[in-house]
C-alpha cells in the first residue's frame, strides 16, 4: 500500500501537474504579451502605452490565472509604473495567493 501511494506522490501527481499548467494556453494578447521573453513583453507593453498597467494589474489579481502569468503581470506593472506602482505592489506582498 505504501509503495501505491509513493507511486502516486512521485510519479502520477507531478505529471498530472504538468499537463494542467501547460494546457492552461493565455487567451488574450495582454496574456500572449506576458508569454514573451522580458525585451518583447516590455517593448510591446511600452508601445501599448500606459492603458495596459490596468489590464496588468487586473491579470496580476485574478486568481483565476496561471500564477506564472500572474507573477510576469505584476513584474511588468513594476517595470512600467516605478514609483506608481508601489501600491498595488504593497497590496500584492500582502495578499495570500
Amino acid at each position: 500500500m505504501a509503495k501505491i501511494l509513493r507511486g502516486i506522490l512521485f510519479f502520477i501527481l507531478p505529471m498530472v501537474w504538468t499537463f494542467t499548467v501547460e494546457s492552461s494556453v493565455p487567451s488574450g494578447p495582454l496574456q500572449m504579451t506576458l508569454t514573451k521573453k522580458p525585451d518583447e513583453r516590455m517593448a510591446t507593453l511600452r508601445r501599448q502605452g500606459p492603458k495596459v498597467y490596468r489590464q496588468l494589474r487586473e491579470t496580476a489579481f485574478d486568481k483565476s490565472q496561471p500564477f506564472q502569468l500572474r507573477w510576469r503581470a505584476l513584474m511588468s506593472m513594476a517595470w512600467m509604473g516605478r514609483k506608481e506602482a508601489s501600491v498595488d505592489l504593497q497590496e500584492a506582498l500582502h495578499s495570500k495567493d
